[in-house]
Protein backbone atom coordinates (compact mmCIF):
# COMPACT_ATOMS: atom_id res chain seq x y z
CA UNK A 1 0.00 0.00 0.00
CA UNK A 2 2.80 2.47 0.31
CA UNK A 3 4.63 1.53 -2.32
CA UNK A 4 1.10 2.48 -4.51
CA UNK A 5 1.11 6.16 -2.72
CA UNK A 6 4.74 6.49 -3.56
CA UNK A 7 4.11 5.84 -7.11
CA UNK A 8 1.12 7.99 -7.26
CA UNK A 9 3.15 10.62 -5.65
CA UNK A 10 5.62 10.38 -8.39
CA UNK A 11 3.11 10.00 -11.35
CA UNK A 12 1.60 13.02 -13.46
CA UNK A 13 -2.54 12.52 -13.89
CA UNK A 14 -3.80 14.87 -16.83
CA UNK A 15 -7.41 15.71 -17.00
CA UNK A 16 -9.24 15.95 -20.08
CA UNK A 17 -10.17 19.59 -21.32
CA UNK A 18 -13.63 19.47 -22.48
CA UNK A 19 -13.76 20.62 -26.16
CA UNK A 20 -14.79 24.60 -26.85
CA UNK A 21 -17.27 25.12 -29.25
CA UNK A 22 -15.55 26.32 -32.14
CA UNK A 23 -13.38 22.66 -32.02
CA UNK A 24 -17.14 20.83 -32.06
CA UNK A 25 -18.53 23.16 -34.79
CA UNK A 26 -15.32 22.43 -37.05
CA UNK A 27 -15.54 18.65 -35.98
CA UNK A 28 -18.97 18.62 -37.31
CA UNK A 29 -18.13 20.41 -40.59
CA UNK A 30 -14.96 18.04 -41.21
CA UNK A 31 -17.48 15.20 -40.78
CA UNK A 32 -20.11 16.63 -42.95
CA UNK A 33 -17.53 17.62 -45.71
CA UNK A 34 -16.23 14.06 -45.78
CA UNK A 35 -19.92 12.35 -45.92
CA UNK A 36 -20.29 14.72 -48.65
CA UNK A 37 -17.16 14.03 -50.66
CA UNK A 38 -17.70 10.77 -50.44
CA UNK A 39 -21.53 10.68 -52.05
CA UNK A 40 -19.99 13.09 -54.12
CA UNK A 41 -17.66 10.50 -55.46
CA UNK A 42 -20.26 7.81 -55.43
CA UNK A 43 -22.34 9.87 -57.43
CA UNK A 44 -19.38 10.65 -59.73
CA UNK A 45 -18.26 6.97 -60.41
CA UNK A 46 -21.68 6.08 -62.34
CA UNK A 47 -22.08 9.54 -63.92
CA UNK A 48 -18.24 8.73 -65.69
CA UNK A 49 -19.10 5.18 -66.46
CA UNK A 50 -22.86 6.73 -68.24
CA UNK A 51 -20.37 9.44 -69.91
CA UNK A 52 -17.95 6.92 -71.30
CA UNK A 53 -20.67 4.48 -72.82
CA UNK A 54 -22.18 7.79 -74.20
CA UNK A 55 -18.86 8.76 -75.56
CA UNK A 56 -18.69 4.92 -76.81
CA UNK A 57 -22.11 4.61 -78.44
CA UNK A 58 -21.65 7.97 -80.09
CA UNK A 59 -17.74 6.81 -81.37
CA UNK A 60 -20.06 3.92 -83.34
CA UNK A 61 -22.49 5.65 -84.86
CA UNK A 62 -19.83 8.38 -86.09
CA UNK A 63 -18.07 5.67 -87.62
CA UNK A 64 -21.04 3.99 -88.65
CA UNK A 65 -22.20 7.75 -89.91
CA UNK A 66 -18.96 7.82 -91.90
CA UNK A 67 -18.84 4.42 -93.31
CA UNK A 68 -22.42 4.98 -94.61
CA UNK A 69 -21.55 8.78 -95.94
CA UNK A 70 -17.87 7.54 -97.75
CA UNK A 71 -19.83 6.25 -100.97
CA UNK A 72 -21.72 9.21 -101.19
CA UNK A 73 -18.70 11.90 -100.23
CA UNK A 74 -16.98 10.04 -103.55
CA UNK A 75 -20.21 10.41 -105.49
CA UNK A 76 -20.01 13.74 -104.72
CA UNK A 77 -16.42 13.99 -106.09
CA UNK A 78 -17.15 12.59 -109.10
CA UNK A 79 -19.92 14.44 -109.74
CA UNK A 80 -18.09 17.74 -109.38
CA UNK A 81 -15.51 16.31 -111.57
CA UNK A 82 -17.72 15.24 -114.05
CA UNK A 83 -19.49 19.33 -113.49
CA UNK A 84 -16.04 20.57 -113.66
CA UNK A 85 -15.28 18.80 -117.06
CA UNK A 86 -18.60 19.59 -118.28
CA UNK A 87 -18.45 23.07 -117.47
CA UNK A 88 -14.88 22.72 -118.92
CA UNK A 89 -16.19 21.45 -122.62
CA UNK A 90 -19.09 23.93 -122.20
CA UNK A 91 -16.40 26.84 -122.39
CA UNK A 92 -14.49 25.21 -124.98
CA UNK A 93 -17.68 24.76 -127.00
CA UNK A 94 -19.30 28.47 -126.22
CA UNK A 95 -15.77 29.73 -127.49
CA UNK A 96 -15.79 27.77 -130.40
CA UNK A 97 -19.49 28.87 -131.41
CA UNK A 98 -18.35 32.69 -130.96
CA UNK A 99 -15.34 32.04 -133.72
CA UNK A 100 -17.84 30.44 -136.05
CA UNK A 101 -20.46 33.12 -135.64
CA UNK A 102 -17.47 35.85 -136.01
CA UNK A 103 -16.24 33.75 -139.18
CA UNK A 104 -20.24 33.46 -140.61
CA UNK A 105 -20.59 37.15 -140.03
CA UNK A 106 -17.54 37.66 -141.74
CA UNK A 107 -18.25 35.51 -144.42
CA UNK A 108 -21.81 37.49 -144.94
CA UNK A 109 -20.44 40.49 -144.93
CA UNK A 110 -17.79 39.44 -147.70
CA UNK A 111 -20.84 37.85 -149.67
CA UNK A 112 -22.71 40.81 -149.06
CA UNK A 113 -20.00 43.07 -150.38
CA UNK A 114 -19.81 40.73 -153.34
CA UNK A 115 -23.09 40.19 -154.41
CA UNK A 116 -23.72 44.50 -154.21
CA UNK A 117 -20.86 44.53 -156.76
CA UNK A 118 -22.38 42.00 -158.93
CA UNK A 119 -25.27 43.93 -158.97
CA UNK A 120 -23.59 47.35 -159.67
CA UNK A 121 -21.81 45.67 -162.48
CA UNK A 122 -25.19 43.94 -163.59
CA UNK A 123 -26.60 47.15 -163.05
CA UNK A 124 -23.89 48.75 -165.32
CA UNK A 125 -24.41 46.05 -168.10
CA UNK A 126 -28.14 46.24 -167.98
CA UNK A 127 -28.59 49.87 -168.76
CA UNK A 128 -25.61 50.04 -171.56
CA UNK A 129 -27.67 47.13 -173.08
CA UNK A 130 -30.85 49.18 -172.93
CA UNK A 131 -28.96 52.23 -174.25
CA UNK A 132 -27.38 50.23 -177.43
CA UNK A 133 -31.22 48.66 -178.08
CA UNK A 134 -32.43 52.54 -177.98
CA UNK A 135 -29.86 53.28 -180.48
CA UNK A 136 -30.52 50.64 -182.25
CA UNK A 137 -34.21 51.17 -182.54
CA UNK A 138 -33.62 55.14 -183.74
CA UNK A 139 -31.38 53.54 -186.62
CA UNK A 140 -33.75 50.99 -187.56
CA UNK A 141 -36.71 53.94 -187.62
CA UNK A 142 -34.33 56.40 -189.18
CA UNK A 143 -33.27 53.13 -191.76
CA UNK A 144 -37.33 52.89 -192.33
CA UNK A 145 -37.79 56.04 -192.94
CA UNK A 146 -35.13 56.43 -195.76
CA UNK A 147 -36.57 53.77 -197.30
CA UNK A 148 -39.78 54.73 -197.56
CA UNK A 149 -38.53 58.63 -198.46
CA UNK A 150 -36.28 56.51 -201.05
CA UNK A 151 -39.15 54.20 -202.54
CA UNK A 152 -41.73 57.46 -202.71
CA UNK A 153 -39.19 59.23 -204.97
CA UNK A 154 -38.93 56.27 -207.06
CA UNK A 155 -42.65 56.32 -207.29
CA UNK A 156 -42.32 59.85 -208.20
CA UNK A 157 -39.50 59.03 -210.34
CA UNK A 158 -41.28 56.63 -212.35
CA UNK A 159 -44.75 59.00 -212.83
CA UNK A 160 -42.68 61.19 -214.24
CA UNK A 161 -43.07 63.70 -211.25
CA UNK A 162 -40.06 65.60 -210.11
CA UNK A 163 -38.92 64.65 -206.26
CA UNK A 164 -39.82 67.52 -204.54
CA UNK A 165 -38.08 68.67 -200.48
CA UNK A 166 -40.68 65.99 -199.30
CA UNK A 167 -39.69 62.95 -201.80
CA UNK A 168 -35.51 63.50 -201.46
CA UNK A 169 -33.39 60.95 -200.74
CA UNK A 170 -31.54 62.73 -198.72
CA UNK A 171 -34.35 63.45 -196.44
CA UNK A 172 -34.65 60.96 -193.11
CA UNK A 173 -31.56 59.11 -194.09
CA UNK A 174 -29.31 59.36 -190.83
CA UNK A 175 -25.80 59.74 -190.83
CA UNK A 176 -24.50 56.97 -189.06
CA UNK A 177 -27.32 55.78 -187.35
CA UNK A 178 -27.64 59.51 -185.50
CA UNK A 179 -30.83 61.76 -186.06
CA UNK A 180 -29.54 64.99 -184.72
CA UNK A 181 -27.78 66.96 -187.65
CA UNK A 182 -30.58 66.25 -190.16
CA UNK A 183 -33.55 68.56 -190.97
CA UNK A 184 -36.92 67.87 -190.68
CA UNK A 185 -40.16 68.88 -191.96
CA UNK A 186 -42.42 70.99 -189.18
CA UNK A 187 -45.22 69.04 -188.05
CA UNK A 188 -43.66 65.83 -188.42
CA UNK A 189 -41.98 63.78 -185.27
CA UNK A 190 -39.12 62.60 -185.15
CA UNK A 191 -37.73 59.90 -182.63
CA UNK A 192 -35.52 61.15 -179.19
CA UNK A 193 -32.37 59.66 -179.03
CA UNK A 194 -30.64 59.41 -175.18
CA UNK A 195 -27.00 61.01 -174.70
CA UNK A 196 -24.72 58.00 -173.68
CA UNK A 197 -23.39 57.84 -170.45
CA UNK A 198 -19.44 56.98 -170.42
Amino acid sequence: MALWLAMIGDTLVMRPVPPTTFQMVTGVASGIASIVLCLVVLAVIPAALYLRAQVRKASESLAKATANVEPVLKEASALLVDLRAIATSARADATTIHQAVVQADEGMQLLRRRVQTRLAEIDAVIEIVQQEVEDVFVSTAAVARGVRAGAAALVHHQNGARPNEATDLSVGVPQHGDDHTRETQPGRARPRIRSRRA
